[in-house]
């Protein structure tokens, strides 16, 4: 989401990858949502007990090495999917669902992604093993405002396992518009890790996905549209294109963002490996520049009989811009953060890498994509040419196949 639009995302982003991992062609079978005859329900709908054993049958906890989020059922047997949010998955290499049924029972299952939409925020996967027998029933139509709804979900508590919640509201706007993304707003309560779970009306069916909520204005919950994630389904069922075509639309996409110097898109394109190395190293070096340069400062300050500490914070900002360049700004605060325990050591990184991930080909007046070929063990090696004042430059890109998509895993200058 835009810095612009204050969104807390409520599930903690989650990442790894290996290569071996092509998409495979959809089966012409796979489920497509259709909009479900609101005459079915009764006008007064069911009571909030039926709806959570109709819905919470069909609600999972998704889990991956990083942390864990919601989702939820559609479809049955062979072609059933659970549908979550692509936070929820992202940086996360290994991903399960776990399901408690109504008596009780618990299932559990590995999970495939299969499709993502990041600028939708909503990834699809397939489970690996028998998780329930069938998906929640779907309604497309949009809904009214002040119409009944629930949000269930498996927020986290600490100190406490997640367990599966519900919580009821309303509709607060059928249509909330938030940069280029449309939501539902409800004022039901949604707490991290209802990331990727249903929002349901009173008759137990899917309007749309938990995304978030609004941290400037109390209960305001939003989620995606299920008509959005009806189109997601159709893009699913298409026959996937070929690796290479796959990743070199992929690699485009970097190159675009990269060419207008959009550092927080382009970072979307790399692999957690990727961060949890190549950004997190080269974020510790900067910042340890900064700390030099810091220390030195307060040398200076001493030498004139001052506190660097304890100088008003206005002095002290203007003396610290005058020494430090931003990136060693930037990378002192996240390092800074991280060991007061604000951000963890992959979201520091990660934001590092949104600081700068434009700047990893350097100047340039232009950058094109030559050629993408798949290696023996299944990755992606392409080939970016960079123009520089007259000179070029040559590099390769190292792609892995990591839910759904094709990401970054290397990149070297050759020449």
């Amino acid at each position: 989401m835009s810095a612009r639009q204050p969104l807390l995302i409520v599930a903690p982003l989650l990442a790894s990858l290996a290569c071996g991992g092509s998409p495979r062609g959809q089966s012409a079978a796979s489920p497509v949502l259709h909009a479900t005859d609101a005459a079915t329900c009764e006008v007064a709908g069911l009571t909030t007990a039926q709806v959570q054993l109709l819905a919470g049958a069909a609600t999972v906890l998704v889990r991956t090495e990083q942390g864990t989020g919601s989702g939820f059922l559609i479809g049955s047997g062979d072609d059933q999917l659970v549908v979550s949010n692509y936070h929820v998955v992202a940086s996360g290499s290994q991903h399960v669902a776990e399901l408690t049924l109504a008596d009780g029972t618990q299932r559990r299952a590995e999970l495939e992604v299969v499709k993502v939409s990041r600028e939708q925020d909503l990834a699809l996967l397939r489970p690996l093993g028998v998780l329930g027998s069938a998906g929640l029933p779907v309604r497309t139509e949009t809904p009214a405002v002040g119409a009944s709804v629930a949000v269930l979900g498996y927020p986290g508590v600490a100190g406490s396992a997640p367990v599966l919640t519900l919580e009821p509201g309303t509709v607060t706007a059928s249509s909330r518009q938030l940069g280029a993304t449309d939501f539902i707003q409800t004022n039901a309560n949604i707490n991290p890790g209802n990331s990727g779970g249903p929002l349901v009306d009173s008759c137990g069916r899917v309007l749309g996905v938990v995304t978030g909520r609004h941290t400037s204005t109390e209960r305001l919950g939003l989620a995606i549209p299920a008509r959005v994630v009806n189109d997601l389904l159709a893009e699913y069922k298409k026959p996937a294109p070929a690796p290479e075509k796959a990743a070199e639309s992929q690699l485009q996409r970097l190159l675009t963002e990269v060419k207008f110097r959009r550092s927080d898109k382009a970072s979307q394109f790399f692999a957690r490996e990727y961060v949890d190395k190549r950004a997190k190293e080269e974020l510790l070096q900067v910042n340890d520049r900064g700390q030099a340069k810091l220390l030195e400062l307060a040398a200076s300050q001493r030498k004139k009989g001052r506190d660097f500490a304890k100088l008003p914070e206005p002095e002290r900002s203007k003396l610290v811009l005058a020494k430090l360049t931003a990136n060693e700004v930037y990378a002192v605060g996240l390092v800074t953060r991280v060991a007061k325990k604000e951000l963890g050591p992959y979201e520091a990184a990660q934001a590092w890498l949104g600081f700068g991930a434009a700047d990893l080909f350097g100047p340039l007046d232009d950058v094109w994509l030559e050629n993408v070929s798949l290696t023996k063990g299944g990755c992606m090696d392409a080939y970016a040419t960079v123009a520089d004042a007259g000179q070029t430059r040559r590099y390769v890109v190292h792609l892995h196949h990591q839910n759904g998509e094709w990401l970054v895993n290397d990149l070297k200058q050759t020449r």
